[in-house]
């Protein structure tokens, strides 16, 4: 099944992307299974340039998760400074 195989080859570098589309495919099942993923892999989210990319709506989402796998909350604003920060005339 194509789920099973995106599950398969989720890395920090593709699965905003994934996680984008099931949202906006409202596949909520599927969308859970990648919400873990990411909530389990936020720190190196933080190197990928997707993370910088993303939009204001979907970087909410993904920080207001109670799941976050940070070792401290301060993780998570210094997140979303540098993600402020790399286009401030765009935000």
């Amino acid at each position: 099944m194509l789920q099973d195989f995106i599950i398969e080859i989720l890395h920090p570098s593709n699965c905003l992307r994934f996680q984008s589309l099931v949202r906006k495919l409202k596949l909520v099942d599927f969308q859970r299974k990648i919400d873990r993923y990411v909530d389990w892999n936020f720190m190196s989210l933080l190197r990928e340039p997707g993370f910088l990319a993303m939009s204001a709506e979907h970087l909410v989402h993904v920080i207001k998760s109670e799941k976050l796998r940070v070792k401290r909350e301060e993780t998570v604003y210094e997140a979303v400074f540098k993600w402020f920060q790399h286009d401030i005339n765009g935000r």
